[in-house]
């Protein structure tokens, strides 16, 4: 045991055998400890825990859009019951969770992986959910109860992580951020100056509709995007000129996140149906790249010659080998 020069005189005296903690060893847990942080973060992350928590994620959803419903008053308490106790299953997951993020990250100090997952986005999520359970009983039977399950609209974002489908476009999204970007960037700059112009082309004639350019930033954003409102539009012949013409152009531009964001997810699909054939057939990869040969160049017999010089070299050794066979005999 590494010994430390810093001691209390006390613990020398009383316990002569007593060393504190090296610095190497200051915040590492035990290897029973590591294997019971494991264990829990296995636990979470099966299907069991998944479906557990995803059906509390349900009744909680249901509860608080019924919860909304004036005919369904007689309920309320039930339905606050309900929530109650999902946020109290949300609070023993955050506290499992909370428990085992230093698993998941073996590199960090067990507080470093602590308030990595706090600070994360399904840390806030998390914390979100468990909320109600712990300040309900100080706001029991008061207003303020309303404003702290408003934010239990985060809890659908609960949802990304116990569901095979969303984590699914979450990976397509995240696969093809740099594309989506660079197409909404571009849709920005296109409105910016739509109503921009709009905005020097409209004021004199609708100074109540064209106030600012505020005001052309929603028009050119409605018309851009197609719905049309029809709450502010042109009436000038070059403010109608530029309104079918941002009309236009806001249809081939939002086609382009669309199909960027579908290839994306067909790409994952395939290479996810790819990953279960390959386990559920090892030679189906051998058989997918033999067909993939033209049937014109696996019968060229000089390519073949070209491309398996190991079997033309075999060859004379076999007919070597059989005439001294047959010598022998």
């Amino acid at each position: 045991m590494i010994r430390s020069t810093k001691q209390n005189p006390i613990f020398v005296i009383i316990c002569p055998g007593y060393a504190p903690p090296s610095e190497e060893s200051a915040g590492t847990p035990t290897p029973r400890i590591m294997k019971l942080q494991k264990t829990v973060a296995q636990i979470l992350q099966s299907k069991q825990a998944d479906y557990f928590v995803l059906f509390f994620i349900v009744i909680t959803i249901a509860a608080v859009i019924a919860g909304s419903f004036r005919e369904l008053g007689e309920y309320i308490p039930l339905l606050f019951s309900l929530t109650y106790f999902s946020s109290f299953v949300f609070l023993i997951e955050y506290a499992a969770r909370l428990y085992s993020a230093p698993s998941l990250h073996p590199s960090m100090r067990p507080l470093k992986a602590r308030l990595r997952y706090v600070f994360s986005f399904y840390g806030f999520v998390d914390f979100v959910a468990m909320l109600p359970c712990i300040v309900t009983y100080a706001y029991w039977n008061t207003p303020t109860i309303h404003i702290i399950i408003l934010p239990y609209i985060f809890i659908i974002f609960k949802l990304i992580r116990h569901s095979r489908s969303f984590r699914l476009i979450g990976m397509a999204l995240v696969s093809v951020r740099h594309e989506l970007m660079t197409a909404y960037t571009a849709c920005f700059i296109t409105i910016s100056f739509a109503a921009t112009l709009m905005y020097f082309i409209e004021r004199v004639a609708q100074p109540e509709a064209f106030a600012n350019i505020g005001d052309g930033m929603w028009w050119a954003v409605v018309t851009f995007t197609t719905t049309g409102y029809g709450d502010i539009y042109p009436i000038t012949p070059l403010g109608k000129l530029l309104g079918g013409f941002l009309s236009l152009i806001g249809i081939a531009m939002i086609a382009i996140p669309t199909a960027i964001i579908s290839s994306s997810f067909i790409s994952i699909m395939q290479k996810r149906e790819n990953e279960r054939q390959r386990k559920a057939d090892p030679a189906h990869e051998a058989r997918k790249a033999q067909d993939a040969i033209p049937a014109d160049r696996a019968a060229d017999p000089t390519e073949q010659a070209v491309t398996s010089p190991v079997q033309s070299s075999a060859t004379p050794q076999a007919t070597t080998a059989a005439d001294s066979t047959g010598l022998k005999q």
